[in-house]
């Protein structure tokens, strides 16, 4: 029976010398980036900036969550300031008190964390986390009052 290495197993503790690991990918320490926004006068694609992450962070879960029903045919994505959909894809935001989830191992179309694996997202230069909310069709603003709730748990040391 053969052994055989992960990728950073094998760079710590097998090869010689032995080179250190990224620690944000082991034993980095998590971190939580967590605003609301209540909505007022938010109109079809304004851009809801709720955080900066530093340079390095790696995303490991996020979460996007509204009290209520923003517009019809109303949508919302998230990301970055580089990406508009770099954490979440364009999803409807037709429905109160929804919240989705992207986290390592989902393979959903709009789950931009974990598609095929786990691997997280990974930032190079310090960007605003932001959410985008647009229509598929008209253009009416999204309802006031409405609280949009983002978290990002991410690593970065």
């Amino acid at each position: 029976m053969a052994n055989h290495y992960a990728v950073n197993y094998k760079k710590r503790h097998v090869t010689l010398p032995a080179k250190l690991t990224d620690v944000s990918t082991q034993g980095g320490r998590m971190r939580i980036l967590y605003d609301t926004y209540t909505t007022a006068s938010v109109a079809k694609d304004d851009v809801i900036i709720f955080g900066k992450l530093p340079p390095g962070a790696k995303i490991w879960e996020a979460q996007l969550h509204t009290s209520a029903t923003l517009a019809n045919n109303a949508t919302m994505s998230m990301g970055t300031t580089e990406s508009a959909t770099a954490f979440l894809g364009v999803l409807a935001a037709t429905t109160a008190d929804q919240s989705r989830w992207m986290s390592g191992g989902a393979t959903t179309a709009t789950n931009k964390i974990g598609v095929g694996g786990i691997a997280p997202v990974s930032v190079t230069v310090e960007t605003n986390v932001t959410v985008t909310h647009s229509q598929s069709s008209g253009s009416a603003a999204a309802a006031d009052g409405a609280v949009i709730s983002v978290k990002l748990v991410y690593t970065v040391d």
